[in-house]
């Protein structure tokens, strides 16, 4: 059964998701993480580099959207795992995969860990 192993705004609570290592801007309408009722400060966590801005990806601006580094939220995508780097000792699992945050564009290596339980009778 598939299982969400991570949420932004979930992870800021550890100090590892929006504001944190991914940029948080509000939506002028609606505050993406008032719902799980966390509370991230708006513009926080590193701005930039975004793509498609016309000449500095910290400054510039995106043709298309407008945005900036600083108004443009950071998002996750992409998360592939890196199967070679999984392993079981005892009653845990550690994976490891990699995922794309959008503002700033990179890409962060993350780990999950998980304590394997026998399934209920």
């Amino acid at each position: 059964m598939p299982q969400l192993i991570y949420n932004p705004c979930l992870a800021h609570s550890y100090y590892q998701g929006f504001g944190d290592f991914i940029h948080y801007h509000q939506d002028a309408k609606k505050d993406a993480c008032a719902d799980l009722g966390v509370t991230v400060a708006n513009d926080s966590g590193p701005a930039g580099p975004i793509i498609g801005t016309d000449a500095n990806p910290f400054l510039g601006t995106n043709e298309k959207s407008g945005e900036t580094a600083t108004t443009r939220n950071g998002a996750v995508y992409a998360p592939f795992q890196i199967e070679r780097f999984a392993s079981v000792i005892d009653d845990g699992l550690s994976i490891y995969y990699n995922m794309a945050t959008w503002n700033p564009y990179t890409v962060v290596l993350m780990e999950s860990n998980f304590t394997i339980a026998p399934p209920a009778q």
